[in-house]
């Protein structure tokens, strides 16, 4: 077993009706991905956790080496949008997974083509307030990065609402949602290694020298904190 430090990567990705469009293009971006991590020498350990009307954990903390391909079995769009609940649920995940492994780099992915609107347990704008308290909790303990991807949304508005920071955040169109795959696979392999070396946190996710932002609308370029984000009727 390697004594490199480990990576663990979560992915938060939306499932909800919204998502159909784009099935087959983000079935192949996730196994891409996948298949990207797999070529590094260093220790990743994966989960993914999906979101529609519930959340459902795919599998958790899984060597990226021992991970198989995604289907249309796994991923089935339909129904709303429970992302509160599930960025909560994977990073109680994770931190369980800490309690194991100190000297870990962690990385959150959440990904999302619409708004919270279906969260039981952080529903609400009570329930917002605390996710983003929970983020900026988990980023002031040095090991845990947060990166936010919104397809055909005003990506910095809404990542920004959960506090994080610009330089993790990518808008994008869902014309590019397999390109946009391969840009994150590329970040995430680039993360391993600079935790490999002993660099556990990354607030500079997408370095310009990975290449430029891909910007679909107009509004992604904004970089302020906006609360007003939630729009119920989006999936």
């Amino acid at each position: 077993m390697s004594d490199k430090p480990r990576t663990y990567i979560g992915l938060v990705i939306d499932e909800s009706g919204s998502m159909g469009s784009v099935r087959d293009e983000t079935i192949a971006g996730l196994n891409d991905f996948v298949a990207e991590q797999q070529k590094s020498d260093n220790p990743i350990f994966l989960s993914l956790t999906k979101f529609s009307s519930d959340v459902s954990v795919v599998f958790q903390a899984k060597p990226v080496a021992d991970v198989d391909k995604i289907t249309t079995a796994t991923y089935q769009p339909g129904g709303s949008t429970a992302l509160n609940d599930a960025i909560a649920k994977t990073i109680v995940a994770l931190e369980t997974q800490l309690d194991r492994d100190k000297e870990a780099g962690i990385l959150i992915v959440i990904m999302t083509d619409g708004y919270e609107n279906n969260s039981v347990e952080f529903g609400g704008p009570a329930g917002h307030e605390n996710i983003k308290a929970l983020i900026k909790k988990k980023e002031s303990e040095g090991n845990w990065s947060f990166v936010f991807l919104g397809a055909d949304i005003d990506a910095f508005a809404v990542g920004g609402s959960y506090g994080i920071g610009a330089g993790n955040i990518q808008g994008y169109g869902k014309a590019g949602t397999k390109q946009e795959f391969k840009n994150l696979a590329s970040s995430a392999a680039a993360y391993s290694g600079s935790v490999a070396r002993g660099i556990l946190q990354e607030k500079e996710f997408f370095n310009p020298v990975d290449g430029p932002r891909m910007i679909h609308d107009s509004g992604s370029e904004d970089k302020e904190d906006k609360n007003d984000s939630t729009d119920p009727e989006r999936n």
